[in-house]
């Protein structure tokens, strides 16, 4: 939220949790098992998107997302979108890239958020 006047009632975070207790959202939040979403007519506009399933597959070095109720899933390193489409070859993205996240717009500038993904580059044998 970046402007109390403006932003209170629109944006929110999802928490993924097993069962609604105090310490498994502490806990959650501590390892980053949340979301963001920013609904720029809060609650009672268009359902934003659902993220059903993200899929991290280290060896093959590919992050696929499972979503529903969007228009369009962007994936952002640095501030700027450097692959579009559900699923991203970590191989494709710049080599100063540290991190990527994704963001998954919905009807009427809906926007879903993930966490970032850090990336660990294997140094490469001489």
């Amino acid at each position: 939220m970046h402007n109390l006047d403006k932003d209170i009632g629109i944006s929110w975070n999802v928490v993924i949790v097993p069962k609604l207790t105090s310490e498994l959202v502490r806990q959650a939040l501590e390892q980053g098992c949340f979301f963001f979403v920013n609904s720029p007519q809060g609650h009672g506009g268009s359902p934003a998107p659902v993220i059903e399933a993200i899929t991290v597959d280290a060896p093959s070095g590919t992050i696929h997302i499972k979503a529903s109720g969007h228009e369009r899933i962007e994936w952002i390193s640095r501030g700027r979108i450097v692959r579009r489409g559900d699923r991203l070859r970590l191989a494709a993205l710049p080599k100063q890239a540290q991190y990527v996240r994704a963001e998954i717009s919905g009807a009427d500038g809906t926007v879903v958020g993930t966490q970032p993904f850090g990336i660990t580059r294997l140094e490469s044998p001489d």
